[in-house]
């Protein structure tokens, strides 16, 4: 699923940074759309 290999790249890199569902969510959705993901304080 693209959500669990969003979560593994963003856990593995930003780990505490990203947490949420939400942002498991962003990140697959930067990801289908090419995009790096980039955590928005």
């Amino acid at each position: 699923f693209c959500q669990l290999r969003a979560a593994q790249g963003v856990l593995a890199r930003c780990g505490p940074m990203l947490q949420s569902v939400d942002s498991f969510s962003a990140s697959c959705a930067s990801r289908r759309s090419g995009r790096r993901v980039v955590p928005v304080s």
